[in-house]
């Protein structure tokens, strides 16, 4: 009786679980943003930056979020207690895992990138759209790959979060 009481409770509750099944993807036309707005102060490596605001409101697995911070390894986290606090760059484990270091998190190409070893390296970040069809797009422009080997301008990478 109790095992049945159970199984009639999940099925009671099943619609309202939120889970990344309930994310859709629809195309969008091809629009790259010319110009990206706001650099960060972001020239140390393995950073996280400053608390900075979304400028709307953003459902993430459930969960409202209208600040960021960004990660000099091509991270976003709305966990704000990693503000200006050390940005890891190696990890062993499969993502998502609730005991990985960084949790509420976008992750781009998240590897081991050094903002500081190149004068051309550039993390900035900008809004764009006006509501409902607003847009926080960050970009890692030429940031060389961690190692004495890596950090140079042959093997550079340039990504952006939208």
């Amino acid at each position: 009786m109790k095992l049945f009481r159970l199984y009639l409770l999940a099925l009671l509750l099943a619609p309202f679980a939120i889970n990344a099944q309930d994310y859709v993807a629809q195309n969008i036309s091809f629009n790259p943003h010319s110009y990206i707005q706001i650099g960060t102060a972001l020239n140390i490596d393995d950073r996280f930056s400053e608390v900075i605001p979304l400028g709307f409101d953003f459902d993430f697995y459930g969960n409202t979020y209208n600040s960021v911070v960004i990660g000099t390894n091509g991270v976003l986290t709305f966990d704000l207690s990693q503000a200006d606090e050390f940005c890891p760059w190696n990890f062993d484990t499969d993502i998502p895992d609730q005991n990985f270091e960084i949790l509420n998190a976008i992750f781009g190409v998240y590897h081991d990138m050094d903002v500081s070893a190149s004068f051309e390296a550039e993390v900035n970040y900008g809004q764009y759209g006006t509501a409902p069809s607003r847009r926080f797009v960050v970009n890692f422009f030429k940031n060389p790959h961690f190692s004495e080997s890596c950090n140079s301008q042959e093997s550079t990478i340039s990504n952006s979060i939208i």
